[in-house]
């Protein structure tokens, strides 16, 4: 956070912490198993209270923004397939001989691993949305996203698929409106004739 001065940075998040990590050991080890993927980060706020993610983690960081107590919560499940790139696949994508197969390769590893895809927080509850590359249409696969919502504690109340939605990008937009408790989730998928967009609205109960 920066003052609207420009003077003083703050920092909420210690690096150390990112991934949802709870030590600088932790988090060099997952920084070198996914080493060039960039990862995308989603937070959300409700109250005094901020929900981190990173893409590539299950692992939700819950940062009270008055005390600056960082606790970590989520449970990742068993269908959700963590990025870990091996030394031999890290050393052909640095290898510029294999860039005519880059594309190729990328589409593998991200056919084969599970991705967050988005975050969102209500006065009792946070959501995380993943997906997995795991429906296929002819030759196509496509993304199909799964929901695990938490309590503010960390107990997990409730994680399902969100089919029939599907989609072809990993990084879904969604939106959540907190008055009636409805999620938003945005289907994109194309053909050679144009895109096409579908909204799936979801009721989130308890």
């Amino acid at each position: 956070m920066r003052d609207f001065g420009g003077q003083k940075t703050e920092y909420i998040l210690p690096r150390e912490h990112d991934y949802g990590a709870r030590s600088m050991t932790e988090y060099q080890k997952i920084r070198e198993e996914v080493d060039i993927f960039l990862p995308l980060r989603f937070m959300d706020i409700y109250g005094d209270t901020l929900f981190y993610v990173s893409s590539i983690r299950l692992k939700v960081n819950k940062i009270d923004l008055k005390s600056k107590k960082i606790e970590v919560i989520g449970e990742e499940p068993h269908n959700f397939k963590n990025l870990s790139l091996n030394k031999k696949t890290k050393d052909m994508l640095m290898n510029p001989k294999y860039a005519p197969k880059y594309a190729k390769l990328i589409d593998d590893i991200v056919s084969k691993r599970s991705f967050v895809s988005g975050i969102f927080a209500d006065k009792d509850f946070v959501a995380v949305i993943y997906v997995n590359r795991e429906k296929k249409i002819a030759d196509n696969l496509y993304f199909v996203p799964y929901v695990q919502i938490y309590d503010h504690a960390g107990k997990l109340w409730h994680e399902q698929s969100q089919t029939p939605f599907f989609s072809e990008d990993r990084l879904i937009p969604l939106y959540y409106k907190r008055d009636t408790r409805d999620l938003y989730l945005c289907s994109i998928t194309s053909s050679e004739a144009a895109y096409k967009y579908e909204i799936y609205k979801y009721s989130v109960e308890r």
